[in-house]
C-alpha cells in the first residue's frame, strides 16, 4: 500500500483492492499490459498507445550500423542489411572489384 488502507496495483490490475484484471479492447496488440482505460504499458522493444509500434530497441539499436527512423524501423549504413543492420552486404564493397566473390556472413 502507498498509503494506510491505499492499494498502487501492479501492472494490469484495478480497482481499490487490486483484484480486478484489467481489460483493453485492442489488448495492446499482445505487446504489453494492459493498465485500464486503454491505456498499456508496452514490453521492451514495443511503443505506441496500443503498444503496435516496433521501437529501435528491439533491434539493438541496429547493431551500431544504422540510424533508427521514426517508425522503429533501422536504416542501415551502406555495406549493411537486414532488420536490425547486422547482416554484411556485398554491395558495400564495390563487387570484390571483379577479383574474387562476395560471401555475406552474419556478424
Amino acid at each position: 500500500c502507498s498509503a494506510p488502507d491505499v492499494c498502487q496495483c501492479n501492472p494490469g490490475f484495478i480497482n481499490k483492492d487490486c483484484s480486478t484484471k484489467a481489460i483493453c479492447s485492442h489488448v495492446c496488440s499482445y505487446q504489453g499490459t494492459c493498465l485500464g482505460d486503454e491505456k498499456c504499458l508496452c514490453y521492451f522493444g514495443w511503443g505506441g498507445g496500443v503498444c503496435s509500434t516496433k521501437t529501435c530497441e528491439s533491434l539493438a539499436y541496429c547493431s551500431g550500423h544504422g540510424t533508427c527512423r521514426f517508425d522503429g524501423a533501422c536504416e542501415c549504413s551502406v555495406g549493411w542489411h537486414g532488420s536490425a543492420c547486422d547482416l554484411v552486404s556485398c554491395d558495400g564493397i564495390n563487387n570484390c572489384s571483379g577479383h574474387g566473390d562476395c560471401i555475406e556472413v552474419n556478424t
